[in-house]
């Protein structure tokens, strides 16, 4: 075992080849392009979410007014029968 590694050390480091180089590169460019536009879809996601929120927060208000405003009519309704029966 001692001997494997004493020739691993001494084994000669291999660089890249111009193609293989150029391939990296490419390679590397199209990896920043997808992690920026995964980062863009990220923002667009949060972005969705807070108007979501907004909107189903407008939604709930909005019914809450409408009941409110049913409730209402219906007892001026009432009081306005009632006034006329007597």
């Amino acid at each position: 075992m001692c001997c494997m590694l004493g020739r691993l050390s001494t084994a000669p480091t291999l660089s890249p080849s111009p193609i293989q180089q150029t391939e990296m590169r490419r390679l590397e460019s199209v990896v920043h392009t997808i992690h920026m536009e995964l980062q863009n879809i990220r923002r667009k996601e949060e972005r969705m979410r807070d108007v979501n929120g907004a909107q189903r927060c407008l939604l709930l208000l909005t019914g809450v007014a409408l009941v409110w405003l049913d409730i209402g009519l219906r007892a001026a309704r009432r009081e306005r029968g009632s006034a006329c029966a007597t």
